[in-house]
């Protein structure tokens, strides 16, 4: 543990103090170690009498947690964190105290159940020790003392050297020089070396080697950041390094003030580095390095093999039909002989069978007929649009450790370095984990539909009997149903047609011509309140023709067809004459403010384009033709 740092400090020419800062009397039942060294200080100048450094403190967290399933979990870390403290200088004395202040914490281990991380535990960080001040003036008056600043840049390139300083490069330009030449000359000219030599760039080299051993050696790297990038070209991450650095020391009674530029380097991350793991604590873990666990990885491989099994199928026992018996029956009921035949019967025992199956079609599991058996079954191809393309996606993707430890995403080979990409592969596997749930639960039903499903089967001769008496009727009647369901069509158009008249009447009569002269349009709001919600008309319309269609195959029966017929002449009548009256009431309203403001010009002429919206031919006439069309298709009747 190192708990001493020495410096030469200069708050101006007259004060210059040979500084020891040491930490002692730790307690340690607050903190558990507290550390200063050149690295951790970072010895700054706050103000004209005051430096700013950092005393780095360790601290040991551990605690219980409970986790979502209500058990409870261990969790403990080391961090630490850099602390500062000030350094004043007062009538000509030194002091230090603790600002209070801290940087951001660092953490060297970590075990944090599932869910946790650093940021939700409480930090309580009060590590009590003291920081002790020695010092000694330097007299600026003393033989042989001088004060040099110097300029200096990092050599490293980002080729040969991690983080930290490399050996850096010192600028001595021909001012530095003059200062210098007598210093080196009596310090380390050993007699052969002249002033004027070293004014003349003779001894540079030997001269930037001694100072910079002496930057290397007490120089202070700060605010040491790293963030991480994947080359696409090299198909290998890098790292991002930048850091300041702080140094001053004394060679022979001669101050160096060092202006060390910023360091930016750029470099492989699986390079070898000798500081590599220092590199790995500098760089954090982002969003994308923490999408994957080590046990997604098993997950992935388990879900691969589940997702194999992806259709599931059973069948019905076999239909048994008395056929004779069924004909009979049809017989006994009217039907003629004509219309009893093989495609007739196979038809009514289809359509009973379909009947079946519709009272389970629901949820993911699919109930189908096929050559005279219900199949119960589910297949995860059809549970989403996406689904089929989600199993052939699985069978692309791995889950590997890099050598940061990091899980990554792969695809068909290649990395996914892409945060948004990866996000979405992570919602694939997820999905097709509901897949594999559903999936089971899916065959369980099938398996228990196909279970009742027999038992109807083996009581489904009085339906068959049922549908061969409409599948009779309707081979009878196929000609006039033709023909009944060309005029339902005729029908709806007529509808559409009156609905869009209607609806443009609404858009007019709510112009806003109407709302200055506040003419009550409540009537117009009811009349195309239908309108906007889908209108009654519409649904009507459309259920008989559906009725029609599904009767056309059998699939219905005639007094269903009565039924839908009977409900739309309803809505018709309560529809028929409706937008005249409403159309009339306004322009009595109309006529009435008419009579009242006939002596203002503006305001007659603003009544008269108002009457005139409510002159709307089209909807009577939209309403005559599907009056009309309705009448056309109800006379059409059966022969019988």
């Amino acid at each position: 543990m190192l708990m001493a740092f020495e410096k030469i400090i200069e708050f101006d020419k007259d004060n210059r103090f040979k500084v020891k800062l040491e930490v002692g009397n730790i307690d340690t039942s607050t903190v558990c170690e507290v550390e200063i060294d050149n690295d951790i200080a970072n010895i700054e100048r706050s103000d004209d009498n005051s430096f700013s450094f950092n005393v780095r403190e360790f601290y040991i967290g551990e605690g219980v947690v409970e986790n979502e399933a209500g058990q409870y979990e261990d969790w403990s870390c080391k961090y630490n964190v850099d602390r500062v403290w000030s350094l004043d200088l007062e009538y000509g004395e030194l002091s230090v105290w603790n600002t209070e202040d801290k940087n951001e914490l660092r953490f060297t281990e970590s075990n944090f159940p599932d869910g946790m991380d650093s940021l939700d535990f409480d930090l309580d960080l009060e590590g009590f020790y003291d920081v002790y001040v020695t010092y000694e003036k330097i007299e600026s008056e003393k033989e042989g003392v001088g004060l040099m600043t110097l300029n200096c840049r990092d050599m490293d390139g980002g080729t040969n050297y991690g983080t930290g300083i490399d050996v850096p490069d010192v600028e001595l330009s021909d001012t530095d020089l003059e200062k210098l030449a007598d210093w080196y000359v009596k310090y380390y000219g050993n007699g052969s070396v002249t002033v004027e030599g070293v004014k003349n760039h003779e001894y540079d080299n030997e001269i930037k080697e001694i100072i910079e051993q002496a930057i290397l050696d007490n120089a202070t790297v700060y605010d040491e950041k790293a963030g991480k990038y994947y080359n696409q070209t090299v198909k290998s991450y890098y790292v991002a390094y930048s850091a300041k650095v702080n140094c001053s020391f004394e060679l022979n009674g001669m101050a160096f003030n060092i202006n060390y530029d910023e360091i930016e380097r750029h470099f492989p991350l699986n390079r070898g580095l000798e500081d590599y793991s220092k590199v790995l604590e500098l760089v954090e873990k982002d969003e994308l390095d923490n999408l994957f666990s080590d046990s997604d990885k098993d997950e992935l491989e388990q879900l691969k093999i589940q997702i194999k099994d992806n259709y599931y199928s059973v069948a019905s026992i076999p239909v048994e039909v008395d056929w004779e018996m069924c004909k009979g029956y049809a017989k006994e009921a009217g039907v003629a002989d004509e219309y009893l035949t093989e495609v007739n019967l196979k038809r009514a025992l289809e359509i009973a069978l379909e009947d079946v199956a519709s009272e389970y079609s629901r949820g993911d599991c699919f109930v189908r007929v096929k050559d005279n058996l219900i199949y119960a079954g589910t297949d995860i191809k059809e549970y989403e649009d996406t689904a089929e393309e989600d199993i052939e996606t699985i069978g692309k993707l791995s889950l590997e450790e890099d050598y940061m430890g990091v899980v990554r995403l792969y695809v068909s080979g290649e990395m996914q370095d892409e945060l948004g990409k990866a996000s979405d592969y992570k919602e694939v596997i997820t999905r097709i984990w509901s897949y594999v749930t559903w999936f089971k639960q899916e065959k369980v039903k099938a398996d228990t539909y196909i279970q009742e499903i027999n038992t109807k089967i083996k009581n489904i001769l009085p339906s068959v009997m049922e549908r061969i008496l409409t599948v009779a009727e309707v081979d009878k009647d196929k000609e006039w149903l033709n023909k009944k369901l060309g005029l339902a069509k005729e029908l709806e158009q007529a509808v559409a047609t009156y609905l869009s008249a209607k609806r443009g009447v609404w858009n007019a009569l709510e112009d806003d011509s109407l709302k200055k002269l506040n003419i009550d349009t409540t009537g117009v709001g009811l009349l195309c309140l239908d309108v906007l919600k889908g209108g009654s008309l519409r649904i009507g319309v459309e259920s008989l023709t559906s009725v029609l269609g599904d009767l056309k195959e059998a699939k219905t029966s005639f007094s269903m067809l009565q039924e839908a017929e009977i409900k739309f002449e309803e809505i018709l009548k309560m529809e028929s004459g409706s937008c005249s009256l409403v159309l009339e009431e306004i322009r009595s309203q109309l006529n009435k403010l008419l009579n009242e403001h006939n002596d203002n010009e503006k305001m007659v002429q603003e009544i008269e384009e108002a009457l005139a919206l409510t002159k709307q031919p089209k909807v009577i006439t939209a309403e005559e033709e599907m009056v009309s069309a309705w009448n056309k298709y109800i006379g059409l009747k059966m022969e019988k």
